[in-house]
């Protein structure tokens, strides 16, 4: 047992510093992407102010089209507001009158369904007793087969753990190399990208002076 807590434990070490590895990597990336998207936005600056004067002259003309065209549609919504509250005031007595019809109409169906739920109602009880009864007799036999079975399954279960435990052994060991293997991949791919980092900044820099 102590064996295993002490595998467990390399294991734990190792996953840690990988993780921790990774982590430095992936924050390294993210400052190069920051530097490299700096530098564009200071270029693109530059050029959407040279396009801002033109812009403002074009707002103004497609404003002024703006207001004209929001006056005549005004004067249309006016008009098609008058037609549709009389029309709206028409459908509404009309469906009213229809609504009157159909609760009528539901009054009477349900009458005639709740006399015919209570008769089936009746013969469905019969019935589920008669399950009832069936069903304890299956459920009677299906608890004895299963109380056969538990006993097969942990004499089984027994075993296989007894197997288990000697694969788990094997497989630790060949986790921990793999782990250790992971650990100096990651140390080298960091120092790689702090190199891309370093050169990041200096482009951004050069930004800066233009």
């Amino acid at each position: 047992q102590r064996e295993k807590l002490e595998r467990q434990q390399q294991v734990q070490m190792v996953q840690n510093r990988i993780e921790k590895l990774r982590q430095a990597e992936e924050l390294a990336k993210k400052k190069v992407e920051e530097t490299r998207k700096r530098a564009e936005q200071i270029r693109e600056a530059k050029i959407r102010n040279m396009q801002r004067q033109r812009e403002r002259e074009e707002r103004k003309k497609r404003e002024e089209e703006r207001l004209r065209l929001e006056a005549m549609r005004r004067r249309q919504e006016k008009a098609e507001r008058q037609a549709a509250v009389q029309q709206s005031r028409q459908r509404a007595l009309e469906e009213k009158r229809h609504e009157a019809n159909k609760a009528k109409q539901e009054r009477h169906e349900y009458k005639e369904k709740l006399a015919m739920s209570e008769t089936a109602a009746q013969g469905k009880v019969l019935s589920l007793r008669k399950a009832a009864v069936k069903e304890k007799k299956i459920h009677q036999k299906q608890a004895a087969i299963r109380v056969e079975q538990k006993e097969v399954a942990a004499m089984r279960n027994y075993q296989q753990k007894v197997k288990q435990t000697e694969i788990a052994k094997k497989k630790a060991s060949r986790k921990l190399r793999k782990l250790e293997d992971d650990e100096a991949e990651l140390i080298s791919r960091l120092r790689m990208t702090q190199e891309i980092q370093r050169d990041a900044y200096a482009q951004l820099q050069q930004a800066l002076e233009m």
